[in-house]
């Protein structure tokens, strides 16, 4: 479902970006600056979900455990010697 709605988004976008550089000849640099400035505000609100520690969409709360690689949970072997 939700990368449906991704392409659903990005479709309706450069569809309407199209339309905005082509038929009313807006400025790519001013174009540019009102989507960036149009997508801080969902962007803004989801960072601040994730410092109120919200839930995920998984039901997972973020922690402040840093990812470590699987490779670097394992015990440290002993060196091969040649």
């Amino acid at each position: 479902v939700e990368m449906a709605g991704v392409t659903l988004t990005m479709s309706v976008s450069s569809y309407f970006t199209g339309l905005a550089l082509d038929r009313w000849e807006i400025e790519p640099r001013l174009l540019a600056g009102l989507l960036g400035a149009y997508l801080f505000i969902p962007g803004h609100f989801w960072g601040w979900l994730l410092r109120k520690g919200a839930r995920t969409f998984e039901g997972t709360v973020p922690s402040d455990e840093p990812v470590v690689a699987p490779e670097e949970r394992l015990p440290p072997s002993e060196p091969t010697r040649s």
